[in-house]
């Protein structure tokens, strides 16, 4: 069975708009996620400055239940940030003021290193020059049988990294995070780690992302180098023209 499941990451800002650290506020660390719901597979944890969650993995082909998973979720989030009197909001990055910055975990970046599928290397840590900018992702895991983890890591570049572009125009995280090819190989199958958080913000962008994974799994071609050159610059450099050339290419829709 082929599934897909996410891990999106949200921040937190007060009434007067600063942005919080989730830091102290919702408990739950990679290692020991808390559940958020009494509900098998639902949790959530502080990661940096953000707080993350999880949600269950659903199986490919019935977008309504992906969607539907993000927003029951993101529903009992937002619970939790309103009995702080916080809100949370999805951006794909944000600067942050120093009082919120004090905690170790607050100024600790990553975990397990990403894998880029064009280069074929690790990608380095990610260093910013502005210590005070912070990025939400919004990964994507898929499971199931994979005979060529490389091209399946492509395609996501190519149906769902490439028409990102079009929907989060932010460029300040792509300095930390979020780059074309960036995968981590995980037991049940792939991360794909390029998106941010930008499709948790409706059930309808949700969905599309679902149908985007469907393509994915659908997709059998191998890539040529020529089109791989144009799908890094489409995601890394956000160029629409590049975008419109691959849509006629491979047909693209979304």
């Amino acid at each position: 069975m082929n599934t897909i499941g996410a891990d999106p990451e949200l921040f937190l800002q007060d009434k007067s708009g600063k942005f919080i650290s989730a830091v102290g506020k919702f408990g739950g660390t990679k290692e020991q996620p808390r559940p958020l719901l009494n509900i098998p597979g639902y949790m959530v944890q502080e990661d940096n400055v953000a707080v993350e969650f999880n949600i269950p993995p659903c199986e490919i082909g019935n977008s309504h239940n992906f969607s539907q998973s993000i927003a029951i979720a993101m529903n009992a989030l937002e619970q939790e940030a309103h009995a702080l009197k916080l809100k949370l909001v999805v951006v794909a990055s944000a600067e942050f003021e120093a009082d919120q910055l004090v905690a170790p975990q607050a100024r600790r970046f990553g975990c397990d290193p990403d894998f880029n599928v064009w280069s074929l290397k690790v990608n380095p840590p990610p260093r910013a020059k502005n210590k005070a900018l912070r990025s939400c992702g919004g990964h994507v895991h898929f499971g199931g049988r994979f005979t060529d983890k490389i091209g399946f890591g492509r395609a996501c570049d190519l149906f769902m990294g490439c028409p990102s572009i079009l929907f989060d125009p932010d460029q300040n995280r792509r300095l930390l995070y979020g780059k074309a090819g960036a995968i981590r190989y995980k037991p049940y199958g792939i991360e794909y780690r390029t998106l941010s958080n930008f499709w948790v913000k409706s059930e309808e962008l949700s969905a599309m992302i679902h149908d985007q994974a469907v393509k994915v799994f659908n997709f059998r071609k191998v890539i040529p180098d020529e089109d791989g050159r144009a799908i890094i610059k489409c995601i890394n450099e956000m160029d629409q023209n590049l975008l419109r050339e691959l849509t006629e290419k491979y047909g693209l829709i979304y």
